[in-house]
């Protein structure tokens, strides 16, 4: 059972014709745990390593703490809010911490018009290589064309 908060692995899609296909990538959960048995698909915010995201509105950084296990800062890309199909999630031990969970459900408010508009928050100041020092593939989105 998944409830809000988790943190999972995610198979996400992207639109039809890409020849990249499907990427994986870590998820908070933000979907009622009691309509697990009444829907297919499981509401999640991606999180992305690409801090400089936190320059969007619709993003909120989530720290590495002992509760979700993380191993370095991410930040929740809220705007991208996305129902998956249960199939395609794999569970993790971690979960973002009660303020980190509120800060995303604020920000959603924010974003679908139910709460104040402000501007982006802050990016993390400390500076960590890219990820194509890091060996690691540029990291895509849903809309990347």
């Amino acid at each position: 059972m998944l409830s809000p908060g988790d943190i999972c692995w995610v198979h996400l899609t992207f639109p039809q014709g890409d020849s990249e296909g499907p990427c994986r990538r870590p998820a908070v959960v933000l979907q009622a745990s009691e309509l697990d048995d009444a829907l297919p698909t499981v509401l999640v915010v991606p999180l992305t390593l690409e801090v400089d995201a936190l320059r969007l509105p619709g993003t909120v950084p989530v720290e590495p703490d002992l509760e979700n296990g993380l191993a370095r800062s991410l930040v929740a890309l809220v705007f991208q809010l996305t129902a998956v199909d249960r199939e395609l999630i794999h569970r993790t031990s971690g979960r973002v911490s009660a303020a980190a969970l509120e800060a995303i459900r604020e920000e959603l408010d924010r974003v679908s018009g139910r709460g104040e508009v402000r501007p982006p928050a802050a990016a993390i100041s400390r500076e960590r290589p890219s990820r194509e020092e890091e060996g690691l593939a540029p990291e895509r989105s849903f809309y990347d064309p």
